[in-house]
């Protein structure tokens, strides 16, 4: 095993999550708007 790919890889799978998936993701506390969508509308009617 390549510990530097692993620990590269872990990076990479992290950042997808953090950075663009939650992003993304619809989440029930917020209306199951996805976080842009909501803070566009907050931002849009505050």
């Amino acid at each position: 095993m390549h510990l530097p790919r692993v620990i590269n890889a872990s990076r990479e799978i992290f950042d997808y999550i953090a950075g663009f998936h939650n992003r993304l993701r619809r989440h029930s506390a917020l209306g199951y708007l996805s976080p842009m969508e909501f803070e566009r509308q907050f931002a849009n009617h505050p």
